[in-house]
Protein backbone atom coordinates (compact mmCIF):
# COMPACT_ATOMS: atom_id res chain seq x y z
CA UNK A 1 0.00 0.00 0.00
CA UNK A 2 2.85 2.36 0.24
CA UNK A 3 2.66 3.17 -3.07
CA UNK A 4 -0.54 4.62 -2.58
CA UNK A 5 0.33 6.83 -0.28
CA UNK A 6 -1.81 10.18 -0.37
CA UNK A 7 -3.80 8.26 -2.96
CA UNK A 8 -8.02 6.77 -2.45
CA UNK A 9 -8.54 3.54 -0.60
CA UNK A 10 -12.14 2.69 -0.89
CA UNK A 11 -13.40 0.25 1.51
CA UNK A 12 -16.60 -1.83 0.95
CA UNK A 13 -17.72 -3.77 3.72
CA UNK A 14 -15.11 -2.11 6.46
CA UNK A 15 -16.42 -4.21 9.50
CA UNK A 16 -14.24 -3.06 12.19
CA UNK A 17 -11.47 -1.40 9.94
CA UNK A 18 -8.70 -3.18 9.98
CA UNK A 19 -7.97 -2.56 6.46
CA UNK A 20 -9.04 0.78 6.46
CA UNK A 21 -6.88 1.45 9.38
CA UNK A 22 -3.82 -0.17 7.50
CA UNK A 23 -4.28 1.88 4.90
CA UNK A 24 -4.52 5.09 6.39
CA UNK A 25 -1.51 4.43 8.28
CA UNK A 26 0.39 3.81 4.68
CA UNK A 27 -0.60 7.30 4.13
CA UNK A 28 -4.13 6.64 2.04
CA UNK A 29 -7.34 8.46 2.27
CA UNK A 30 -10.33 6.23 3.38
CA UNK A 31 -13.89 5.89 2.27
CA UNK A 32 -15.19 3.08 4.50
CA UNK A 33 -19.02 1.52 4.18
CA UNK A 34 -20.19 0.00 6.87
CA UNK A 35 -23.84 -0.90 7.42
CA UNK A 36 -23.83 -2.33 10.65
CA UNK A 37 -24.23 -0.13 14.47
CA UNK A 38 -22.21 -2.29 16.64
CA UNK A 39 -19.19 -2.55 13.65
CA UNK A 40 -19.62 1.32 13.26
CA UNK A 41 -18.40 1.81 16.37
CA UNK A 42 -15.74 -0.56 16.46
CA UNK A 43 -13.97 0.93 13.37
CA UNK A 44 -14.36 4.26 15.25
CA UNK A 45 -12.85 2.41 17.88
CA UNK A 46 -9.79 0.95 15.74
CA UNK A 47 -9.39 4.19 14.27
CA UNK A 48 -8.61 5.87 18.43
CA UNK A 49 -6.26 3.11 19.14
CA UNK A 50 -4.17 3.50 16.42
CA UNK A 51 -4.04 7.21 16.78
CA UNK A 52 -5.26 7.77 13.09
CA UNK A 53 -6.26 10.99 11.29
CA UNK A 54 -9.87 11.03 10.80
CA UNK A 55 -9.99 13.76 8.61
CA UNK A 56 -8.69 11.32 6.00
CA UNK A 57 -11.13 8.69 6.92
CA UNK A 58 -14.88 9.06 5.89
CA UNK A 59 -17.01 6.08 7.40
CA UNK A 60 -20.19 5.76 5.24
CA UNK A 61 -22.91 4.24 7.15
CA UNK A 62 -24.42 2.14 4.98
CA UNK A 63 -24.51 -1.40 2.84
CA UNK A 64 -23.18 -1.22 -1.08
CA UNK A 65 -25.44 -2.63 -3.42
CA UNK A 66 -26.58 -1.24 -7.12
CA UNK A 67 -29.67 1.13 -5.16
CA UNK A 68 -29.86 4.00 -2.57
CA UNK A 69 -32.86 3.10 0.73
CA UNK A 70 -32.64 0.89 2.89
CA UNK A 71 -32.69 -3.00 3.23
CA UNK A 72 -33.21 -6.01 5.59
CA UNK A 73 -29.56 -6.64 6.91
CA UNK A 74 -28.99 -10.31 8.23
CA UNK A 75 -26.31 -10.73 11.22
CA UNK A 76 -25.16 -13.66 12.75
CA UNK A 77 -24.36 -14.03 16.05
CA UNK A 78 -20.84 -13.90 16.14
CA UNK A 79 -20.66 -14.54 19.96
CA UNK A 80 -21.27 -18.07 19.01
CA UNK A 81 -19.75 -17.62 15.56
CA UNK A 82 -16.18 -16.39 16.40
CA UNK A 83 -16.81 -15.85 20.55
CA UNK A 84 -16.40 -12.18 20.34
CA UNK A 85 -19.20 -9.52 20.15
CA UNK A 86 -17.34 -6.83 17.98
CA UNK A 87 -16.77 -7.01 15.10
CA UNK A 88 -20.02 -8.34 13.64
CA UNK A 89 -20.39 -10.53 10.55
CA UNK A 90 -23.40 -10.00 7.71
CA UNK A 91 -24.86 -9.70 4.62
CA UNK A 92 -27.91 -8.80 2.24
CA UNK A 93 -28.05 -12.39 1.90
CA UNK A 94 -29.84 -14.57 4.33
CA UNK A 95 -27.08 -17.18 4.16
CA UNK A 96 -27.09 -19.80 7.06
CA UNK A 97 -23.51 -19.87 9.16
CA UNK A 98 -22.39 -23.03 11.05
CA UNK A 99 -20.00 -23.70 13.75
CA UNK A 100 -18.98 -26.88 15.05
CA UNK A 101 -20.55 -27.59 18.68
CA UNK A 102 -17.99 -27.51 21.93
CA UNK A 103 -16.45 -30.72 22.28
CA UNK A 104 -18.07 -32.71 19.53
CA UNK A 105 -18.04 -32.64 15.54
CA UNK A 106 -21.66 -31.49 15.35
CA UNK A 107 -22.49 -28.81 13.20
CA UNK A 108 -24.72 -26.49 14.81
CA UNK A 109 -26.52 -23.21 13.16
CA UNK A 110 -25.62 -19.73 14.43
CA UNK A 111 -29.20 -17.75 14.94
CA UNK A 112 -29.31 -14.98 12.56
CA UNK A 113 -30.97 -11.13 13.61
CA UNK A 114 -32.23 -8.89 10.92
CA UNK A 115 -31.52 -5.28 10.87
CA UNK A 116 -32.62 -2.07 8.85
CA UNK A 117 -29.74 -0.86 7.23
CA UNK A 118 -29.03 2.11 4.69
CA UNK A 119 -27.92 1.02 1.42
CA UNK A 120 -25.84 3.46 -1.23
CA UNK A 121 -24.00 3.30 -4.26
CA UNK A 122 -20.30 3.92 -4.66
CA UNK A 123 -21.16 6.36 -7.71
CA UNK A 124 -23.16 8.30 -4.71
CA UNK A 125 -19.76 8.69 -3.23
CA UNK A 126 -16.59 8.48 -5.56
CA UNK A 127 -16.73 11.63 -7.93
CA UNK A 128 -13.81 12.89 -8.70
CA UNK A 129 -11.05 10.60 -8.39
CA UNK A 130 -10.07 7.01 -9.50
CA UNK A 131 -9.35 4.87 -6.47
CA UNK A 132 -6.12 2.99 -6.01
CA UNK A 133 -7.55 0.37 -4.38
CA UNK A 134 -11.43 -0.88 -3.82
CA UNK A 135 -11.68 -3.80 -0.83
CA UNK A 136 -14.57 -5.93 -1.14
CA UNK A 137 -15.63 -8.01 1.57
CA UNK A 138 -19.37 -8.17 0.90
CA UNK A 139 -20.57 -11.75 1.42
CA UNK A 140 -21.26 -13.07 -1.77
CA UNK A 141 -22.58 -9.43 -2.94
CA UNK A 142 -19.79 -8.15 -4.33
CA UNK A 143 -21.34 -8.24 -7.92
CA UNK A 144 -24.22 -5.75 -7.12
CA UNK A 145 -21.71 -3.51 -5.62
CA UNK A 146 -19.31 -3.04 -8.44
CA UNK A 147 -22.19 -3.70 -11.25
CA UNK A 148 -24.55 -0.89 -9.66
CA UNK A 149 -21.87 1.93 -10.08
CA UNK A 150 -21.27 2.00 -14.19
CA UNK A 151 -19.71 5.96 -13.77
CA UNK A 152 -16.82 4.79 -11.38
CA UNK A 153 -16.14 1.66 -13.73
CA UNK A 154 -16.57 3.71 -16.74
CA UNK A 155 -14.94 6.70 -15.91
CA UNK A 156 -12.77 6.40 -12.60
CA UNK A 157 -12.23 2.82 -11.83
CA UNK A 158 -10.31 1.34 -9.23
CA UNK A 159 -6.40 0.26 -10.38
CA UNK A 160 -6.40 -2.86 -7.79
CA UNK A 161 -9.45 -4.35 -6.35
CA UNK A 162 -9.45 -6.42 -3.82
CA UNK A 163 -12.46 -8.91 -2.97
CA UNK A 164 -13.05 -12.18 -1.17
CA UNK A 165 -14.56 -14.57 -3.58
CA UNK A 166 -17.25 -16.67 -1.48
CA UNK A 167 -18.82 -19.13 -3.65
CA UNK A 168 -21.50 -20.24 -1.52
CA UNK A 169 -22.31 -16.23 -0.62
CA UNK A 170 -22.49 -15.66 -4.58
CA UNK A 171 -25.22 -18.54 -5.08
CA UNK A 172 -27.14 -17.11 -1.91
CA UNK A 173 -27.32 -13.61 -3.72
CA UNK A 174 -29.19 -15.80 -6.78
CA UNK A 175 -25.65 -15.10 -8.62
CA UNK A 176 -23.25 -17.14 -10.36
CA UNK A 177 -19.47 -16.95 -9.82
CA UNK A 178 -18.80 -16.41 -13.75
CA UNK A 179 -20.94 -12.75 -13.27
CA UNK A 180 -18.30 -12.10 -11.22
CA UNK A 181 -15.70 -12.90 -13.13
CA UNK A 182 -17.15 -11.48 -16.73
CA UNK A 183 -17.60 -8.37 -15.16
CA UNK A 184 -13.79 -8.20 -14.14
CA UNK A 185 -13.11 -9.17 -17.48
CA UNK A 186 -15.25 -6.92 -19.20
CA UNK A 187 -14.28 -3.63 -17.40
CA UNK A 188 -10.56 -4.23 -18.20
CA UNK A 189 -9.28 -6.64 -15.14
CA UNK A 190 -7.03 -9.38 -14.86
CA UNK A 191 -7.31 -11.23 -11.40
CA UNK A 192 -5.76 -14.30 -9.34
CA UNK A 193 -5.69 -16.04 -6.03
CA UNK A 194 -3.81 -13.35 -3.61
CA UNK A 195 -0.71 -15.42 -2.64
CA UNK A 196 0.02 -13.23 0.23
CA UNK A 197 -3.31 -13.46 2.07
CA UNK A 198 -3.13 -14.26 5.94
CA UNK A 199 -4.61 -17.42 6.90
CA UNK A 200 -8.31 -17.28 7.69
CA UNK A 201 -11.36 -19.16 8.29
CA UNK A 202 -10.97 -22.84 8.07
CA UNK A 203 -9.46 -23.03 5.15
CA UNK A 204 -6.61 -20.34 4.45
CA UNK A 205 -7.07 -17.55 1.68
CA UNK A 206 -3.59 -18.69 0.27
CA UNK A 207 -4.51 -22.26 0.12
CA UNK A 208 -6.03 -22.03 -3.23
CA UNK A 209 -2.77 -19.19 -4.96
CA UNK A 210 -1.35 -22.16 -7.22
CA UNK A 211 -4.99 -22.29 -9.00
CA UNK A 212 -4.92 -20.03 -11.88
CA UNK A 213 -8.19 -21.72 -13.89
CA UNK A 214 -11.65 -20.18 -12.36
CA UNK A 215 -13.58 -22.74 -13.45
CA UNK A 216 -10.99 -25.13 -11.04
CA UNK A 217 -11.21 -22.44 -8.60
CA UNK A 218 -14.98 -22.42 -7.98
CA UNK A 219 -14.53 -26.39 -7.96
CA UNK A 220 -12.16 -26.70 -5.17
CA UNK A 221 -13.81 -23.86 -3.55
CA UNK A 222 -17.08 -25.35 -3.89
CA UNK A 223 -20.80 -24.63 -2.45
CA UNK A 224 -21.04 -26.85 0.57
CA UNK A 225 -22.55 -24.47 4.12
CA UNK A 226 -20.01 -25.92 6.07
CA UNK A 227 -16.65 -25.86 5.75
CA UNK A 228 -16.53 -22.16 4.79
CA UNK A 229 -13.95 -22.38 2.12
CA UNK A 230 -13.03 -18.72 0.41
CA UNK A 231 -10.38 -17.11 -0.99
CA UNK A 232 -8.83 -13.61 -2.23
CA UNK A 233 -8.83 -12.31 -5.37
CA UNK A 234 -6.57 -9.58 -6.69
CA UNK A 235 -7.38 -7.82 -9.77
CA UNK A 236 -5.61 -5.19 -12.04
CA UNK A 237 -6.67 -3.09 -14.62
CA UNK A 238 -4.80 -4.13 -17.06
CA UNK A 239 -3.53 -1.26 -19.04
CA UNK A 240 -2.70 0.62 -15.89
CA UNK A 241 0.19 -2.02 -15.06
CA UNK A 242 2.48 -4.80 -15.76
CA UNK A 243 4.83 -6.73 -13.89
CA UNK A 244 7.82 -4.44 -13.88
CA UNK A 245 5.02 -0.92 -13.10
CA UNK A 246 2.73 -1.77 -10.45
CA UNK A 247 1.86 2.32 -10.59
CA UNK A 248 -0.46 4.20 -12.90
CA UNK A 249 0.98 5.02 -16.21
Amino acid sequence: MASGRNRLFVDVGANSGQDSSVAASAGMRVIAFEPVPVNQQCFRNTMEQKNLDMSRIRLIPAAVSSYIGNTTFFVPDTTILWKQACPQTGGLNDQQFWTKHANSATHIAVPIKEQLVNVTTLDAHIHDEAPFLLHADTQGAEYFAFSGSPRLFSLRAPQWIHMELWPVGIKSMKLQPRQIHDFMVDNGYACWPNPNSAAKGQTGEGKYSHIWDWDALISELGFEPYPHKFTDLLCVLVDTWSPGNRHRS
